[in-house]
Protein backbone atom coordinates (compact mmCIF):
# COMPACT_ATOMS: atom_id res chain seq x y z
CA UNK A 1 0.00 0.00 0.00
CA UNK A 2 1.49 3.33 -1.10
CA UNK A 3 1.98 6.24 1.25
CA UNK A 4 -0.45 8.97 0.25
CA UNK A 5 0.81 12.58 0.37
CA UNK A 6 -1.31 15.62 -0.37
CA UNK A 7 0.17 18.80 -1.86
CA UNK A 8 -1.66 21.81 -0.43
CA UNK A 9 -1.30 25.58 -0.42
CA UNK A 10 -2.84 28.77 -1.72
CA UNK A 11 -3.45 29.26 -5.43
CA UNK A 12 -0.48 30.32 -7.62
CA UNK A 13 2.19 28.99 -5.28
CA UNK A 14 3.62 26.42 -7.72
CA UNK A 15 1.91 23.29 -6.38
CA UNK A 16 1.09 21.84 -9.77
CA UNK A 17 4.55 22.67 -11.13
CA UNK A 18 6.10 20.65 -8.31
CA UNK A 19 3.52 17.87 -8.77
CA UNK A 20 4.47 17.58 -12.45
CA UNK A 21 8.15 17.33 -11.49
CA UNK A 22 7.47 14.46 -9.13
CA UNK A 23 4.86 12.47 -11.01
CA UNK A 24 4.71 10.84 -14.43
CA UNK A 25 1.12 12.11 -14.57
CA UNK A 26 1.13 15.63 -15.98
CA UNK A 27 -1.47 18.13 -14.82
CA UNK A 28 -2.42 21.34 -16.59
CA UNK A 29 -0.89 24.49 -15.13
CA UNK A 30 -2.81 27.76 -15.02
CA UNK A 31 -2.10 31.30 -13.87
CA UNK A 32 -5.78 31.73 -13.05
CA UNK A 33 -6.66 31.07 -9.43
CA UNK A 34 -9.35 28.45 -8.66
CA UNK A 35 -9.48 27.21 -12.26
CA UNK A 36 -8.95 23.58 -11.19
CA UNK A 37 -12.08 21.47 -10.70
CA UNK A 38 -10.52 18.31 -9.28
CA UNK A 39 -7.41 17.05 -7.51
CA UNK A 40 -4.59 15.64 -9.63
CA UNK A 41 -3.21 12.24 -8.65
CA UNK A 42 -0.01 10.44 -9.58
CA UNK A 43 2.38 7.77 -8.31
CA UNK A 44 6.07 8.27 -7.64
CA UNK A 45 8.70 5.55 -7.20
CA UNK A 46 11.17 6.39 -4.44
CA UNK A 47 14.71 5.66 -5.74
CA UNK A 48 16.90 3.85 -3.24
CA UNK A 49 20.29 2.53 -4.42
CA UNK A 50 20.48 0.24 -1.37
CA UNK A 51 17.82 -2.03 -2.85
CA UNK A 52 20.08 -2.79 -5.81
CA UNK A 53 23.07 -3.34 -3.55
CA UNK A 54 21.05 -6.00 -1.72
CA UNK A 55 20.04 -7.51 -5.06
CA UNK A 56 23.71 -8.01 -5.90
CA UNK A 57 23.99 -10.24 -2.84
CA UNK A 58 20.79 -12.30 -3.02
CA UNK A 59 19.79 -11.98 -6.71
CA UNK A 60 16.02 -11.59 -6.31
CA UNK A 61 13.68 -12.02 -9.25
CA UNK A 62 12.68 -8.37 -9.09
CA UNK A 63 13.31 -5.15 -7.22
CA UNK A 64 10.24 -3.13 -6.21
CA UNK A 65 10.91 0.43 -4.97
CA UNK A 66 8.70 2.12 -2.42
CA UNK A 67 5.83 4.05 -3.98
CA UNK A 68 4.24 7.34 -2.94
CA UNK A 69 0.86 8.48 -4.23
CA UNK A 70 0.84 12.26 -4.68
CA UNK A 71 -2.42 14.23 -4.62
CA UNK A 72 -2.24 17.80 -5.95
CA UNK A 73 -5.13 19.54 -4.20
CA UNK A 74 -6.44 22.70 -5.95
CA UNK A 75 -5.44 25.97 -4.30
CA UNK A 76 -7.20 26.89 -1.10
CA UNK A 77 -8.20 30.41 -0.10
CA UNK A 78 -9.05 32.41 2.98
CA UNK A 79 -12.51 31.25 4.05
CA UNK A 80 -12.26 27.86 2.29
CA UNK A 81 -13.78 26.12 5.31
CA UNK A 82 -16.88 28.28 4.80
CA UNK A 83 -17.11 27.96 1.02
CA UNK A 84 -14.72 30.64 -0.30
CA UNK A 85 -12.60 29.94 -3.39
CA UNK A 86 -12.93 26.23 -4.16
CA UNK A 87 -14.72 25.94 -0.82
CA UNK A 88 -14.37 22.89 1.39
CA UNK A 89 -14.92 20.50 -1.53
CA UNK A 90 -11.27 19.50 -1.55
CA UNK A 91 -10.79 19.37 2.22
CA UNK A 92 -12.19 15.83 1.99
CA UNK A 93 -9.37 14.94 -0.43
CA UNK A 94 -6.86 16.25 2.11
CA UNK A 95 -8.51 14.19 4.84
CA UNK A 96 -7.75 10.93 3.00
CA UNK A 97 -4.00 11.55 2.88
CA UNK A 98 -1.34 10.19 5.25
CA UNK A 99 0.91 13.26 5.17
CA UNK A 100 0.86 16.79 3.78
CA UNK A 101 3.26 18.82 1.66
CA UNK A 102 2.48 22.51 2.11
CA UNK A 103 3.91 24.57 -0.76
CA UNK A 104 4.67 28.18 0.15
CA UNK A 105 5.41 30.82 -2.45
CA UNK A 106 8.85 32.28 -1.74
CA UNK A 107 9.53 34.02 -5.06
CA UNK A 108 8.53 37.29 -6.69
CA UNK A 109 6.94 37.34 -10.15
CA UNK A 110 4.99 40.36 -11.35
CA UNK A 111 3.50 38.24 -14.14
CA UNK A 112 1.95 35.85 -11.62
CA UNK A 113 -0.20 37.85 -9.19
CA UNK A 114 -0.59 36.61 -5.63
CA UNK A 115 -4.20 36.13 -4.59
CA UNK A 116 -3.52 38.07 -1.36
CA UNK A 117 -1.84 40.94 -3.21
CA UNK A 118 1.74 40.37 -2.00
CA UNK A 119 4.26 37.60 -1.35
CA UNK A 120 4.28 36.67 2.34
CA UNK A 121 4.80 32.93 3.03
CA UNK A 122 4.30 33.34 6.79
CA UNK A 123 0.87 34.90 6.24
CA UNK A 124 0.03 32.25 3.62
CA UNK A 125 0.91 29.45 6.04
CA UNK A 126 -1.32 30.98 8.70
CA UNK A 127 -4.23 31.26 6.25
CA UNK A 128 -4.07 27.61 5.23
CA UNK A 129 -3.45 26.41 8.79
CA UNK A 130 -6.48 28.36 10.00
CA UNK A 131 -8.76 26.76 7.39
CA UNK A 132 -7.56 23.28 8.38
CA UNK A 133 -7.94 24.12 12.07
CA UNK A 134 -11.55 25.25 11.55
CA UNK A 135 -12.37 21.94 9.87
CA UNK A 136 -10.69 19.98 12.67
CA UNK A 137 -12.48 22.00 15.35
CA UNK A 138 -15.82 21.06 13.81
CA UNK A 139 -14.92 17.36 14.03
CA UNK A 140 -13.65 17.66 17.60
CA UNK A 141 -16.81 19.49 18.71
CA UNK A 142 -18.98 16.75 17.22
CA UNK A 143 -17.07 14.09 19.11
CA UNK A 144 -17.28 16.10 22.33
CA UNK A 145 -21.07 16.21 22.03
CA UNK A 146 -21.22 12.43 21.58
CA UNK A 147 -18.88 11.86 24.53
CA UNK A 148 -20.90 14.14 26.80
CA UNK A 149 -23.97 11.99 26.27
CA UNK A 150 -22.03 8.85 27.18
CA UNK A 151 -20.36 10.49 30.16
CA UNK A 152 -23.72 11.66 31.49
CA UNK A 153 -24.79 8.04 31.97
CA UNK A 154 -21.62 7.10 33.84
CA UNK A 155 -19.29 5.85 31.08
CA UNK A 156 -15.85 6.17 32.72
CA UNK A 157 -13.90 5.77 29.45
CA UNK A 158 -16.01 8.48 27.82
CA UNK A 159 -15.17 10.86 30.68
CA UNK A 160 -11.44 10.23 30.16
CA UNK A 161 -11.61 10.73 26.38
CA UNK A 162 -13.76 13.83 26.89
CA UNK A 163 -10.93 15.50 28.80
CA UNK A 164 -8.53 14.68 25.97
CA UNK A 165 -10.90 16.11 23.37
CA UNK A 166 -11.30 19.28 25.43
CA UNK A 167 -7.51 19.67 25.33
CA UNK A 168 -7.56 19.41 21.54
CA UNK A 169 -10.47 21.86 21.36
CA UNK A 170 -8.66 24.47 23.44
CA UNK A 171 -5.48 24.02 21.39
CA UNK A 172 -7.30 24.43 18.06
CA UNK A 173 -9.26 27.45 19.35
CA UNK A 174 -5.90 29.08 20.13
CA UNK A 175 -4.74 28.57 16.52
CA UNK A 176 -2.63 25.50 17.30
CA UNK A 177 -2.33 22.41 15.12
CA UNK A 178 -3.47 19.06 16.50
CA UNK A 179 -0.01 17.53 16.01
CA UNK A 180 1.42 19.99 18.57
CA UNK A 181 -1.35 19.65 21.15
CA UNK A 182 -0.11 18.96 24.73
CA UNK A 183 -1.35 15.37 24.68
CA UNK A 184 0.64 12.23 25.49
CA UNK A 185 1.51 9.80 22.70
CA UNK A 186 -0.73 7.14 24.24
CA UNK A 187 -3.71 9.50 24.31
CA UNK A 188 -3.32 10.41 20.64
CA UNK A 189 -4.87 7.08 19.76
CA UNK A 190 -8.27 8.66 20.41
CA UNK A 191 -8.05 10.93 17.33
CA UNK A 192 -6.73 8.37 14.85
CA UNK A 193 -10.15 7.54 13.45
CA UNK A 194 -11.02 11.24 13.11
CA UNK A 195 -8.42 11.95 10.38
CA UNK A 196 -7.78 15.44 11.69
CA UNK A 197 -6.09 17.57 9.01
CA UNK A 198 -3.69 19.35 11.37
CA UNK A 199 -2.65 16.08 13.04
CA UNK A 200 -1.03 14.82 9.85
CA UNK A 201 2.76 14.95 9.40
CA UNK A 202 3.69 18.13 7.53
CA UNK A 203 6.56 19.14 5.27
CA UNK A 204 6.78 22.80 4.27
CA UNK A 205 8.19 23.31 0.78
CA UNK A 206 9.51 26.79 0.01
CA UNK A 207 9.14 27.30 -3.74
CA UNK A 208 11.93 29.74 -4.64
CA UNK A 209 13.43 31.32 -7.75
CA UNK A 210 16.42 29.73 -9.50
CA UNK A 211 18.95 31.99 -7.84
CA UNK A 212 17.80 30.89 -4.38
CA UNK A 213 17.69 27.16 -5.11
CA UNK A 214 20.71 26.23 -2.98
CA UNK A 215 20.65 28.48 0.08
CA UNK A 216 17.17 30.01 0.00
CA UNK A 217 16.27 33.67 0.51
CA UNK A 218 14.72 36.04 3.04
CA UNK A 219 11.27 34.49 2.55
CA UNK A 220 12.65 31.05 3.40
CA UNK A 221 14.31 32.36 6.54
CA UNK A 222 10.98 33.81 7.70
CA UNK A 223 9.32 30.42 7.25
CA UNK A 224 12.07 28.57 9.14
CA UNK A 225 11.79 30.98 12.06
CA UNK A 226 8.04 30.49 12.30
CA UNK A 227 7.83 26.69 12.10
CA UNK A 228 10.44 25.90 14.76
CA UNK A 229 7.74 24.76 17.22
CA UNK A 230 5.65 22.87 14.65
CA UNK A 231 7.80 19.74 14.41
CA UNK A 232 7.83 19.99 10.60
CA UNK A 233 10.65 19.93 8.06
CA UNK A 234 11.31 22.83 5.68
CA UNK A 235 12.60 22.04 2.17
CA UNK A 236 13.78 24.47 -0.50
CA UNK A 237 12.76 23.73 -4.09
CA UNK A 238 13.01 25.88 -7.20
CA UNK A 239 9.92 24.59 -8.97
CA UNK A 240 10.53 26.21 -12.35
CA UNK A 241 14.15 25.00 -12.37
CA UNK A 242 13.03 21.47 -11.51
CA UNK A 243 10.45 21.61 -14.30
CA UNK A 244 13.13 22.75 -16.76
CA UNK A 245 15.42 19.91 -15.70
CA UNK A 246 12.63 17.38 -16.21
CA UNK A 247 12.48 18.40 -19.85
CA UNK A 248 16.26 18.46 -20.29
CA UNK A 249 16.94 14.98 -18.93
CA UNK A 250 19.67 13.46 -16.76
CA UNK A 251 22.47 15.83 -17.84
CA UNK A 252 20.66 18.77 -16.23
CA UNK A 253 19.92 16.76 -13.07
CA UNK A 254 23.57 15.68 -12.72
CA UNK A 255 24.68 19.30 -13.05
CA UNK A 256 22.12 20.32 -10.44
CA UNK A 257 23.42 17.67 -8.02
CA UNK A 258 26.95 18.99 -8.35
CA UNK A 259 25.75 22.54 -7.68
CA UNK A 260 23.78 21.45 -4.62
CA UNK A 261 26.80 19.73 -3.06
CA UNK A 262 27.27 16.36 -1.34
CA UNK A 263 25.37 17.35 1.80
CA UNK A 264 22.12 18.20 0.07
CA UNK A 265 19.00 16.06 0.34
CA UNK A 266 18.89 15.70 -3.42
CA UNK A 267 22.28 14.03 -3.67
CA UNK A 268 22.12 11.99 -0.46
CA UNK A 269 21.00 8.39 -1.09
CA UNK A 270 20.56 7.70 2.62
CA UNK A 271 17.03 9.03 2.90
CA UNK A 272 16.19 8.81 6.62
CA UNK A 273 12.49 8.12 6.01
CA UNK A 274 13.01 5.02 3.84
CA UNK A 275 13.85 1.45 4.84
CA UNK A 276 13.94 -1.76 2.85
CA UNK A 277 12.46 -5.22 3.31
CA UNK A 278 13.81 -8.34 1.63
CA UNK A 279 11.69 -11.33 0.66
CA UNK A 280 14.38 -13.83 -0.20
CA UNK A 281 14.90 -14.80 -3.82
CA UNK A 282 11.44 -13.70 -4.94
CA UNK A 283 11.48 -9.98 -4.31
CA UNK A 284 13.15 -7.01 -2.66
CA UNK A 285 10.55 -4.42 -1.79
CA UNK A 286 11.09 -0.91 -0.49
CA UNK A 287 8.90 0.21 2.39
CA UNK A 288 8.17 3.60 3.95
CA UNK A 289 8.84 3.97 7.64
CA UNK A 290 8.25 7.51 8.87
CA UNK A 291 8.48 8.11 12.61
CA UNK A 292 6.15 10.87 13.72
CA UNK A 293 6.90 13.11 16.72
CA UNK A 294 8.77 10.37 18.59
CA UNK A 295 11.43 10.14 15.90
CA UNK A 296 11.15 6.36 15.85
CA UNK A 297 11.88 4.59 12.58
CA UNK A 298 10.89 0.98 13.12
CA UNK A 299 9.02 -1.36 10.83
CA UNK A 300 6.89 -4.13 12.28
CA UNK A 301 7.51 -3.16 15.92
CA UNK A 302 4.87 -0.50 16.44
CA UNK A 303 1.26 -0.67 15.18
CA UNK A 304 0.83 1.65 12.21
CA UNK A 305 -1.11 4.82 12.93
CA UNK A 306 -1.32 8.31 11.51
CA UNK A 307 -0.04 9.88 14.71
CA UNK A 308 2.91 7.58 15.41
CA UNK A 309 4.20 5.58 12.51
CA UNK A 310 3.54 4.93 8.86
CA UNK A 311 4.76 1.67 7.35
CA UNK A 312 3.90 1.19 3.69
Amino acid sequence: MALNCGIIGLANTGKTTIFNCMSATKAERSAFAFSATKSNKGNVDVPDPRLYEIDKLIHSAKVVPATVEIVDVPGLAKGASHGEGVGNKFLADIQQTDALIHVLRCFDDENLPHIEGSVDPVRDREIVDFELQVRDLELVNRKIERLKKLASVGDAEAKKVLQIMETYKNHLENFGNARTAPVSEDDRIHIRDMQLLTAKPMIYVCNVDEGSAVSGNAYVQQVKEQVTDDGADVLIIAGELEAHCRTQGSACLDHQKRDAGPGSRRSDPQRPGTRFHSRGSDEIRGLHCIGIRTGRETCGQVPCGRQELHCR
